[in-house]
This record gives structure tokens, sequence and C-alpha cells, in this order.
């Protein structure tokens, strides 16, 4: 009895040692591939934000930095995406080829004169600042001339004849939209514009009103909006049928 004993403690013993050699294999298989993947995410240098920097010994750091600098300078040459260009990672002659892409993007934006706003004003010099202002009167007075857009046209930017030409903004009569229950949400002519209660700016002229809520049945009206009128729209809505 003592040796058959001895001989389950020995195969138990065994086991626990195979099982644990095993064990160590595997982890040290999964180890690796993890290293071998993350080697691969590196070494393409654009995204570094996934890059497991830590996993990486000293040659392969050496070869990952080579990698990134190399992707980060092919974002800055092309000058679109200044925000996404590191430019703590160039050296003096790529900083000036990387400066020149941007002046020239940053150019070609500003004489479209369609957005202002996205034009760096500061990079151009005196001769492009001139090309860039009457691209962008030319822009505005389009904009002001389809009379679509009111709030965009910058009349500043207009002389006296090009103002007269400006088609007048159509007058806006306040109507009042209520709703029981409240709040619920309103659609004029297809559009959302707001919830209840609103006092809505409505030019003249019949518009379509709907008023909806959840769990309960859309209200509509055609309603037909009048210069100098007070009007007021108040929606019943009706629980939906289950």
């Amino acid at each position: 009895m003592t040796m058959r004993y001895t001989f389950l403690i020995s195969l138990l013993i065994f086991s626990a040692v195979a099982n644990t050699g095993w064990a160590q294999t595997a982890v040290a298989q999964v180890d690796a591939a993890e290293r071998r993947e993350n080697l691969k995410t590196c070494l393409s240098g654009q995204f570094p934000v996934l890059c497991k920097h830590q996993l990486l010994d000293a040659t392969e750091k050496q070869q990952v930095d080579a990698a990134e600098r190399r992707e980060n300078l092919k974002t800055c040459l092309s000058g679109q995406f200044p925000v996404l260009c590191k430019h703590q990672l160039l050296n003096a002659t790529e900083g000036q080829q990387v400066g020149a892409s941007e002046q020239r993007e940053n150019l070609k934006t500003c004489l479209s004169g369609q957005f202002p706003v996205l034009c760096k004003h500061q990079l151009l010099d005196a001769t492009e600042k001139q090309q860039v202002e009457e691209a962008e009167r030319r822009e505005n007075l389009k904009t002001c001339l389809s009379g679509q857009f009111p709030v965009l046209c910058n009349h500043a930017m207009l002389n006296s004849s090009q103002e007269s030409e400006i088609p007048a903004e159509p007058a806006r009569v306040a109507v009042e939209v209520t709703s029981s229950p409240s709040p619920a949400e309103i659609e004029i002519d297809g559009r959302f514009v707001g919830s209840t209660r609103s006092v809505l700016g409505l030019i003249e002229g019949a518009h379509r009103i709907v008023i909806t809520k959840p769990g309960f049945s859309p209200w509509s009206r055609t309603v037909d909006v009048a210069a100098d009128s007070e009007v007021k729209i108040h929606a019943d809505l009706q629980p939906a049928k289950q």
C-alpha cells in the first residue's frame, strides 16, 4: 500500500511539473506572437499611438523611431493637415520644406475665397493678400446675390452698386407654436426647427407644420401666414392607438 501511495504521489508531482512547463511554453509562445505583431504595427510608422513601445528592444526602437519620422515627414510634406504634423520630429531642412508646403496649400485654400475662416492670412505676402481679398469678395458677392443664406452675406465687403443688387430679405412673421403635452418636436416644410413652446419667424405664404411626440399621433396642418398678422398655433396631441 505504501509503495502504491508513493507511486501516485510521484505521478501527481510529475504531472504538475509537466503542466507547469507546458503553461510556461504556451505563455512564451503567446508573448512572442504578441511582440511580433506589435513590431509589424510599429515598423509601419503610421500609427504610433497603437505601437506598444515598451515591448521593443533597443534595436527595434531605433528602427521604429526612423519609421515614425519617415511617415510623419510624408504627412507634413503634403501641407494639407498641419495639425497632424509633429513639427518637433523635423530637422532644420525638413522644417523649411514643410513650411513651404503648408504655405502652398494654405494659399490654395485662401484663393478659393470660399472659406475665409480656414485661410491663415498671416502666412500670405502682400501680393497674395490682395489676390485673396479679391477672391473672398467675389465669393461673398455670389453668396449675397443668391439670396438663399442672408446670414452668410457679409455686407461690409459690398460696394454701393453691389448692395443695390442684393435681393431684400423677405419679411418674416412671428408664429407661436405650442402643444399639449409639451415639449414636442416641430417640423416646418419638412425641416426640424425646434420644440414646443417656440416662437418662429416664417416668411409669408403657406407652410406645412407637423408636430410629433413619442407615444402620440402626429399633428399636422397647413397654415397660411400673412404679413402683419399674429399667428398662434396649438397642437392638442392624442395618444397613439395601440
